[in-house]
């Protein structure tokens, strides 16, 4: 009996080692730049929803931003993104606008891995230069980035 037990232990030890090893990745650390871009847009064109907003520290999401949507296209000569949504000083405003748009790249390195930020060009609305890509998945996008002096955070879901 006290060997099945030695046995299970090191069964389970020798689990947990493998688990330990797995741990959590930061999947687009080993992605290059095609993959990463095929995640944003899905191929060709995806339209990620806005659930949170962070400004300067403080959460600002509400009804006025509820709307905002980003759509990242993946096409053959330069790849563009656009922000559709209210305008922030919404009031009783139901129509939906282009709040930003600009041509974006993927930043990598000299292996074309992913390094985690995207530089934007041609833009307008606003002026960001730089979104931080602080989690990527299929289903979850989160930004980080510059606008007027504030430091944004956005969460995004597909």
């Amino acid at each position: 009996m006290a060997t099945l037990d030695n046995h299970y232990s090191f069964i389970g030890l020798v689990l947990l080692m493998f688990l330990a090893q797995c741990g959590v990745k930061d999947i687009s650390r080993s992605l290059d730049d095609t993959q990463t871009n095929r995640l944003l847009s899905a191929g060709d064109e995806k339209s990620w929803v806005l659930v949170r907003r962070i400004e300067d520290g403080s959460d600002v999401f509400g009804s006025c931003l509820e709307d905002n949507v980003l759509t990242f296209v993946d096409a053959s000569a330069v790849d563009s993104l656009y922000l559709m949504g209210r305008v922030a000083n919404c009031g009783g405003a139901s129509s939906v606008d282009t709040l930003y748009k600009a041509e974006y790249t993927m930043d990598v390195d000299d292996s074309d891995v992913f390094q985690n930020t995207i530089s934007l060009t041609e833009e307008q609305h606003a002026s960001i230069g730089l979104f931080s890509v602080d989690d990527l998945t299929s289903t979850s996008l989160k930004l980080t980035y510059t606008l007027d002096g504030k430091q944004i955070v956005e969460r995004y879901t597909y």
